[in-house]
């Protein structure tokens, strides 16, 4: 044994570093095979070894990358402990701890303290995440000596992930499970999710009276169970078995608090699931409400005046499903002990007398919460379901007997103003929600296929758009939308129902996952292509929506989904048409690129992702960018634009070509009908706009042929005419040296858009923002839609308005427009003007301080130093959205001076100021863990 040993110590070298590795791997078994009884007894024999493992293990000796002794050293050891020789045993720990240092270097220093924001989580989450779903620890190889808590169980992380809303998609990328799939069960993540169960409850009991914020929590933790019940990462029975082996230990925490809830989430699942599964799937559902429900005496009617009331009925809902279920089966399906479960329970005879009364009865109001409670029990019988499903969908749907008016001309919808309360809608289970949605969409498509003048009632509208927004029903909702309802809608040329569909996506929509995004944006820009009717306030809709759309994009989701697009090639989200729309594209990937770091990895920009993009772009609308503009631009992207040759416009020459067509046609502007042809031919020059321009510098007014040729132009040729106008309008007030000049050319303006509704503001803001314009060049009304101040009151009916107005359209181009002069040299003033008369519209942003972040994060180079207009840009948007909010809502008391002084000293800060900043964060935190045990 020894002369072995001394063999391979003399020898060893001649054997490279895969070999050796091999030795120690053996060695090291040998070793752990060796009982402690021998380690004294034979200690010669164990020497021996010891030494020839030390030599192996010396650096001095060459033979071994020390990541790959450690490896072997640590592959064999048990619970961080490893069985070998005390002398043996202090060499190899002082040999791995020579790693510690290396495992902090690579590794997320406290990691299992951390906790991530959690969102939808659309896009690849980073590692420092993920877990074992059979262990729920981090997926370490034990290479390296990490920290003891990296090896842990990491339920904490798991727990939190669970509890915060918009959680699902996450919990499973952590877990690294497939949607669509099923899952062996792991018995550890099931586990997690009964425990959320009970923390519910035990949240529940925390609550002395019941709010609405105890309601939110369980129709998260309803959420939640459903969607892994769907998605089959979680099975039915084993939650209910599991959940009544624990409830026998807390039965009376259970009975007190949270059994009505209990029962209400397990109704979500079963009022939909009933008649697809097997009974046997159902029989713990049974023992569990014999278990909850043990009263003598049977309990009291709730009077159907609540949510919880409504709720109170869950069991009995429950009962009345199964029961249904057990009618349809052969004797031989049930057994003696079975048919004994079936029975209700004492303390529910009372409230199944007055269901099955209710049941019987025909006269229900829609508005009231017993058609609620039929459409909760009743999902197997087809006629009462579909009774009340339909008696709820009626309600706000009205019919053509009683219409009310609406904003716009010779605009009416249904006479049905009221929409279901999320009170009633909260009661509801998710099949009855799921059923009603499916129910207007299919009543939608129908009137639309019907081609009635009159519009949507504004409670169907509402209530769809409330109905959209259920955690547990948003995703396929919002597929329905997208994939069925607006093409079937376009099909049918309602283009009235359509432009309520895209003003609902524009102005509800809370969040849409990218894929629908980007699916929904093909559908735009085909509809913007297609030859549809030419209704120009359809296709500002259309144009509107899509820009909400695009500058909607999350910085990190933004990128998977392209890659996906492209590599596909079955999509395209470019516009064949407006310029506008494919600018703001390239604004949207510049920012995306810049404030993920995408930038840093040549691979990721160069990639045919985004150049294929950029080409698909400037071969649609070829465009150049103002130096300004490329210099905030990743360098990739700036290197792309610097190697495009665009020719661009000479704003002189466009003005000279317009004094000659005015010279031309300017006698006729006022009088006379021959222009008509002339210029509403797609073949002529964009100059129309320009020519109105100057017949209204004339102090003259446009005749109503000017609004016939408008009208004839339609919306593709007249958004040319635009841009046109906004170059000529750059040049014009470029060349004016101030005065009286201005103030006419100002008022023109104001008249062109307000008085005779010529341009909408938005767009032609919008569409100055984004002409290629050098810095040196730069420098109460109801709503129309047709030209209408160009001659008398017309009647042409317009399309019904329901959320949008002109605030909220122009608070994009707002945006984009202060991106813009964020680009302009220090010595302008015009961002300073603008936020002092415009700032306060950021009371009605969809997402004030995410566009803040964006802003200041992307033009942080163009804003150092600049410390005055920082503090303008930071305090104009954060006071306009703290106004009705308490002191210290977003900003410390500290940063609001220093916001308030008027100097341009910088400040910075001292240790006090980040150690409070941290206090602050972390009782803020605290603060929100509390409430979210109270409430989601």
């Amino acid at each position: 044994w020894c002369r072995t040993y001394d063999v391979i110590r003399k020898f060893v070298h001649l054997v490279d570093y895969k070999g050796c590795r091999n030795i120690l791997h053996n060695m090291i078994l040998k070793m752990s095979q060796i009982p402690q009884s021998a380690w004294i007894d034979a200690k010669e024999q164990v020497t021996a070894i010891c030494g020839t493992i030390e030599h192996l293990l010396d650096p001095e000796s060459c033979l071994l990358p020390g990541y790959l002794a450690v490896n072997e050293i640590r592959q064999n050891m048990q619970d961080e402990q490893l069985e070998a020789p005390w002398p043996l045993l202090v060499k190899l720990s002082e040999f791995i701890d020579r790693f510690r240092a290396t495992a902090t270097m690579v590794s997320t220093t406290a990691r299992w303290m951390l906790l991530p924001v959690v969102d939808h989580a659309f896009y690849q989450l980073p590692s420092t995440w993920k877990l074992e779903p059979e262990t729920l620890r981090f997926p370490l190889k034990r290479q390296l000596p990490y920290s003891p808590e990296m090896y842990q169980r990491q339920t904490r992380l798991l727990n939190y992930i669970l509890e915060q809303l918009y959680s699902r998609d996450m919990v499973l990328q952590v877990l690294g499970l497939q949607k669509h799939q099923k899952q062996r069960l792991c018995i550890i993540w099931f586990k997690k999710l009964i425990d959320l169960v009970f923390a519910t409850i035990r949240k529940s009991s925390e609550i002395k009276e019941k709010t609405e914020g105890q309601h939110l929590m369980w129709q998260h933790l309803s959420s939640q169970v459903i969607y892994f019940l769907l998605y089959q990462q979680a099975s039915f029975p084993h939650i209910v078995e599991t959940v009544y082996l624990k409830s026998e230990a807390l039965r009376e925490e259970c009975i007190s608090h949270g059994r009505d809830y209990l029962m209400w989430v397990l109704l979500q699942f079963i009022s939909g699931s009933v008649q697809k599964n097997p009974l046997s799937d159902f029989v713990p559902v049974i023992k569990l409400i014999h278990l909850l429900y043990p009263e003598k005496q049977p309990l009291k009617v709730p009077e159907l005046t609540s949510q919880q009331s409504t709720i109170a009925f869950s069991a009995v809902c429950n009962l009345v499903l199964l029961n249904r279920k057990s009618q349809g089966k052969p004797a031989a399906d049930a057994t003696h002990e079975s048919n004994r479960q079936w029975k209700m329970p004492i303390a529910l005879h009372w409230q199944h007398e007055f269901l099955m009364k209710l049941l019987q009865s025909k006269n229900l109001k829609s508005k009231d919460s017993h058609i609620a409670l039929i459409g909760n029990a009743c999902s197997t019988s087809t006629e009462l379901f579909n009774m009340a499903v339909g008696t709820l969908v009626e309600g706000v749907f009205g019919d053509a007997s009683s219409t009310t008016p609406m904003p716009g001309t010779n605009c009416v919808a249904f006479n049905k103003t009221t929409p279901h309360s999320m009170e009633l809608l909260d009661t509801l289970t998710f099949h009855t929600k799921m059923s009603m949605l499916h129910m207007i969409s299919q009543k939608i498509q129908k009137f639309a296929q019907a081609n009635a003048s009159v519009a949507l009632a504004p409670a169907l509208v509402e209530t769809y758009s409330r109905l959209l927004i259920y955690s547990e029903i948003e995703t396929l909702g919002i597929k329905i939308l997208v994939s069925q309802v607006v093409p079937k809608v376009y099909d049918s040329r309602a283009w009235g129902i359509l432009n309520t569909l895209l003003e609902l996506v524009s102005y509800r929509m809370h969040y849409i996952q990218p894929s629908y995004r980007i699916q929904l944006l093909t559908h735009l820009h085909k509809l913007c292509n297609s030859p549809h009717a030419n209704h120009g306030q359809l296709h500002f809709r259309l144009e509107s929506t899509a820009l909400k759309l695009i500058m909607g994009f999350d910085n990190f989701g933004i990128k998977p989904q392209l890659v996906r697009m492209f590599n596909e090639q079955k999509q395209s989200i470019v516009s064949q048409k407006s310029e506008e729309l494919n600018r703001v594209l390239v604004l949207t990937l510049a920012r995306s690129i810049h404030i993920t770091g995408w930038c840093l990895y040549a691979e990721s920009i160069s990639g045919s992702w985004c150049i294929d993009i950029l080409k698909a772009l400037m071969a649609a609308t070829p465009h150049k960018w103002p130096q300004q503009t490329l210099a905030c631009f990743p360098q990739s992207i700036q290197d792309y634009f610097n190697h495009v040759n665009v020719e661009t416009v000479n704003k002189k020459q466009l003005k000279a070509n317009v004094e000659q067509e005015y010279v031309k046609w300017g006698p006729l502007l006022a009088s006379d009908a021959d222009i008509l042809n002339h210029f509403s031919q797609p073949s002529s020059h964009s100059y129309y706009l320009c020519l109105i321009w100057k017949v209204l510098f004339e102090d003259k007014k446009p005749s109503n042929t000017a609004y016939k040729v408008l009208e004839r132009m339609g919306s593709s040729q007249l958004s040319q005419h635009v841009r046109t106008f906004s170059d000529f309008l750059v040049y014009e007030f470029s060349v004016l040296e101030g005065g009286s000049d201005v103030k006419t050319c100002t008022n023109v303006l104001q008249d062109m858009v307000w008085k005779y509704n010529i341009v909408f503001l938005d767009r032609l803001i919008l569409c100055l923002a984004l002409r290629s314009s050098e810095a040196k060049d730069v420098q109460k009304y109801p709503e129309h839609y047709y030209f209408e101040g160009l001659g008398n009151p017309l009647s042409r009916p317009t399309y019904s308005t329901y959320f949008s107005n002109i605030t909220l359209r122009f608070l994009p181009v707002l945006d984009i427009v202060i991106h813009r002069c964020l680009e302009l040299p220090p010595s302008s003033k015009s961002l300073e003007t603008l936020l002092e008369h415009l700032g306060l519209l950021y009371k009605f942003h969809d997402q004030p301080v995410t566009y803040l972040f964006n802003t200041l994060h992307y033009y942080e180079s163009k804003l150092r130093g600049r410390h005055l207009l920082k503090k303008k840009l930071v305090s104009t948007i954060i006071g306009a959205i703290t106004k009705s909010k308490p002191p210290g809502w977003i900003l410390s008391e500290t940063m609001m001076n220093y916001l308030l002084e008027p100097t341009e000293h910088e400040w910075t800060p001292d240790s006090s100021y980040y150690c409070a900043l941290v206090q602050r964060l972390a009782d803020n935190i605290l603060c929100y863990i509390i409430l979210t045990l109270v409430c989601y």
